[in-house]
């Protein structure tokens, strides 16, 4: 009997990523739904060359509750920080 493990997609503890399919349109190509545990998109990411200069930027659409962004270990909250905090 084979036990079945719980992976953080089924706990809620990360969101699970969901490709866009890929169609005629260019303007779906690489866009990602990060999915909670009941299947609801939290949020659509994706990534572009910047118009304008070199880099890229990562756009993030349709939050539906506050993001904690981290890069390189520093975070900054959008749109707010939440009235709680972590312990």
């Amino acid at each position: 009997m084979s036990t079945h493990r719980l992976t953080p997609y089924d706990t809620g503890d990360r969101l699970e990523p969901q490709l866009w399919p890929l169609g005629e349109d260019p303007d779906s190509y690489g866009r990602v739904d990060f999915d909670n545990d009941e299947s609801a998109t939290i949020f659509t990411a994706y990534v572009e060359r910047e118009r304008e200069g070199d880099g890229y930027a990562m756009q993030v659409a349709g939050m539906s509750e506050p993001l904690n962004l981290v890069v390189d270990g520093k975070g900054a909250w959008f749109p707010s920080p939440p009235s709680w905090s972590r312990a």
